[in-house]
């Protein structure tokens, strides 16, 4: 699809992927703040957060990044697989033609 494109309008389809992209990760930040605190905050005695409160939320979080790094690579895995095979299909078809 990206050859039928001009350069105009490629840098405008490159702006607008960057600007979801960046969206996205500040609502999934969001989602996870608003779950570990969710999570681990249970008093509000003092205005700092307590050993228990700090450690849960650093383990929250490290399960987040955790998973939205597994989340990534098998993406990125599954998309190069269809790669591959949608490389393979025109490659038949070109033989067969």
């Amino acid at each position: 699809m990206e050859g039928n494109l001009t350069e105009a309008e490629q840098a405008k389809l490159m702006g607008f992927m960057e600007f979801e992209q960046v969206k996205n990760s500040m609502k999934a930040y969001n989602q996870t703040a608003y779950k570990c605190f969710g999570q681990c905050v249970t008093t509000f005695k003092t205005k700092k957060l307590d050993a228990t409160e700090t450690a849960c939320i650093e383990n929250c979080t490290a399960k987040f990044l955790k998973l939205s790094q597994r989340t990534g690579q098998r993406m990125g895995d599954y998309q190069a697989a269809r790669g591959q095979d949608n490389a393979r299909c025109r490659n038949e078809q070109l033989e067969s033609a």
